[in-house]
This record gives structure tokens, sequence and C-alpha cells, in this order.
């Protein structure tokens, strides 16, 4: 499979409701696009448009992964752990537009849903590449002072407090702290 960065480019800059212009064509329809058309939860791992929603979220469009994420979501299984996985995601990535837009309170809120679904998903395995219960405790440790943080931080921490819940590499809680150089 071709590098993502040669399928899909990152847009200019984020979209911010109310803020900005809503992007229309380009990278990000193309990548909605094959996910509403061919994304299968088995085959996660050479879904370049799932991947996509990852680049995208490190980048700060958090929009604009919940945008790619909708339509892959729409393609699983009511009920199935996949579902419960992309909402998590989605919900994270929603967290991270409320953090960009200044409302802390919905960002917190955000975070405690993506959680949920998490935790509704978890299981013996991973699921989409991601094991959900190591995700749920990951936000879980968060807890309120995400928001907190969140607001007296630079553009830089909403990335990457939205980005090491996804990345849940370890059960340290140390490796959840944020720093400019994360």
């Amino acid at each position: 499979m071709k590098p993502l960065q040669d399928i899909f480019a990152l847009p200019a800059r984020p979209h911010l409701p109310g803020v900005n212009a809503r992007p229309v064509g380009g990278p990000l329809a193309a990548a909605a696009a094959d996910a509403r058309r061919s994304f299968d939860p088995a085959a996660w791992s050479s879904s370049a448009a799932y991947l996509y929603g990852f680049d995208l979220t490190a980048g700060g469009f958090f929009w604009e992964a919940h945008e790619v994420w909708e339509p892959a979501w729409a393609r699983c299984l009511p009920n199935s752990r996949e579902r419960a996985v992309l909402r998590g995601l989605i919900q994270c990535a929603n967290a991270g537009l409320k953090s960009a837009m200044g409302r802390h309170g919905a960002t917190t809120r955000l975070l405690r849903l993506a959680e949920a679904e998490f935790a509704e998903a978890a299981g013996a395995t991973a699921a989409l590449g991601i094991e959900p219960a190591r995700a749920a405790a990951a936000l879980r440790r968060l807890g309120a002072d995400a928001a907190r943080e969140l607001a007296t931080c630079s553009d830089l921490r909403p990335k990457c407090i939205i980005m090491h819940a996804l990345s849940f590499g370890s059960d340290d809680e140390e490796d959840l702290t944020v720093d400019g150089n994360t």
C-alpha cells in the first residue's frame, strides 16, 4: 500500500465551524467517499481512509477526521465492537474540535463519551487495531483535568492529549503526561 501522504494530503487548515468555510472536494471528500464505498472492518489495516483519520487527528484536523470516520462507522454492523470503537474515535475527534474552539466543558463530556464507547467495545482482542479496554483506561486517567490542561496550553496540546488517548502505548500514567515535545 502507498504511504498515506501519497494517497490523501492533509488539508491546508483545520475547519472550525462558525470560524472558517467548510472544505469542499479534495482529499477529504475522496477519503470519505472511499470509506463510504469500501470500508471493511475485517481489513482495517489496508483501509487508507480509516488510517487517514489518524493522520488527520495527529495534524489537528479533528472535524475532518470525524468526516472520514463517520462513513466507516456506518459500514460496521450494528452493535459490533468495531462500530463502538469508531464511535469512540469520532468522539475523541469531536473532543479535539471542541477544545480547539475553546469549549472545554464539551471537551470533557466528549472524552467521557469516548471512554464509554471504548469500554463497551472491550474484549479479549483488539478491534480495528485498537485495544478498547486500554483506550478506555487512558481516557479515564485523563479525567476532568484534560479540559483544564487544554485550556491553559498551546495549540499543540489538544493534538497531543487526543493522540495520547488514542495511542494507548503504555499503561503507565506518566506516559499520558503531555508536553510540547510529545
